[in-house]
């Protein structure tokens, strides 16, 4: 079984977890790991009929993900919080940007599909609190292969004086 077939099935098995208000917490993890893994294959680029195979999953799981995105905004937001109130050491970094694209991914992947801007609204705080928080050599990391400039958290970020 390939990569993007073992991260697809993943997404699948969690997908009824997330849809479910009861389950979401405890899945949630699981789907944000999966839904990361897709998002950087998808960014380092897929082949044709594997980009069609990510809109399947992306266009039958828009109606299912879409009322369990506002928990996902706050779990993602809250756990990149709790790794800057701790102090962010350099290894919590690669984390954080993980988890800070999860969440653009979950916004840009979905975007045509639902309303994002009012499921998942910018962060102002949150990219406030990651730039606030930098420190030179131990921010960002090596962004994965695709992932847009966008995602600025990647790069060393200097704190504002």
């Amino acid at each position: 079984m390939g990569k993007l077939t073992q991260t697809l099935s993943n997404l699948h098995t969690t997908l009824p977890l997330i849809a479910e208000q009861t389950t979401r917490p405890d899945a949630a993890r699981d789907f944000t790991a999966g839904f990361y893994a897709l998002y950087t294959a998808q960014a380092a680029g897929l082949p044709p009929d594997d980009r069609a195979e990510v809109e399947r999953f992306l266009t039958g799981s828009a109606h299912l993900i879409e009322p369990a995105l506002p928990f996902l905004d706050y779990n993602l937001t809250e756990r990149i919080e709790a790794r800057l109130a701790s102090g962010a050491q350099s290894d919590d970094w690669p984390i954080i940007c993980e988890l800070r694209s999860t969440l653009e991914a979950l916004k840009e992947l979905y975007a045509p599909l639902l309303p994002m801007d009012d499921l998942i609204p910018d962060d102002e705080a949150l990219d406030t609190a990651l730039k606030a928080h930098a420190r030179p050599g131990t921010t960002g990391g090596t962004a994965p292969k695709g992932v847009p400039d966008e995602h600025w958290w990647w790069k060393n970020v200097q704190t504002a004086e």
